[in-house]
């Protein structure tokens, strides 16, 4: 196999971003007025700062009919509250390099690019967002098909969106979600729903 290559000019930009959130990171951890800056910085670094990095280090070396995926959430495009930490922002910023990346690595690569907004998941990583259960209980009651949301089944949307069965669909956002996206008004409220009004 080929190993990926890096422009030079590519690589510098991301070392020096790196550099310059660790560096922020370090001076303003002390000052609470700049805490909420520095992690909506880190958020949006990570969840969308690779997928453009992919498409510059990789792309070259994908197969035309490639593919590439990533996972946002609902909270890129609604209000959710307690949602936090820059994580909202950062969905939305990937949403919005799935369709500028879509064109880009699709005139240069071939390669499609689509992101898969799922429902949320009682998995590890999502316990650290902290009303990530009272999520799930919300979905399952609000959306129109009220039950809870597998890994399996955001699995399944990934694989048919690599699959030649998707060679037409590129820059979209498919939700996976139960459907709930489409709703406009709840419909029941789970018990003992905390007040979220409080995490604002």
């Amino acid at each position: 196999t080929s190993t990926p290559r890096v422009s030079r000019s590519s690589h510098n930009a991301t070392s020096s971003w790196w550099w310059r959130t660790e560096v922020s990171t370090e001076r303003t951890s002390s000052v609470s007025r700049h805490t909420a800056t520095t992690r909506s910085t880190n958020s949006a670094g990570v969840s969308g700062l690779p997928l453009t990095v992919c498409h510059v280090g990789v792309g070259p070396t994908m197969r035309r009919d490639g593919a590439v995926i990533s996972l946002s959430y609902l909270a890129g495009q609604r209000v959710i509250p307690g949602y936090g930490g820059g994580m909202s922002t950062a969905k939305g910023a990937l949403e919005s390099d799935t369709r500028t990346l879509a064109f880009e690595a699709g005139r240069r690569f071939g390669i499609r690019v689509n992101t898969i907004s799922a429902g949320p998941l009682a998995s590890r990583a999502a316990s650290a967002i902290g009303i990530v259960e009272t999520l799930v209980d919300y979905y399952k009651l609000n959306s129109p098909l009220p039950e809870a949301l597998t890994a399996t089944e955001v699995a399944l949307a990934a694989a048919f969106l690599c699959s030649p069965l998707a060679s037409g669909i590129t820059g979209s956002t498919t939700y996976v979600d139960k459907g709930y996206n489409a709703m406009g008004m709840a419909v029941a409220m789970p018990p003992n729903f905390p007040d979220l009004t409080s995490r604002t």
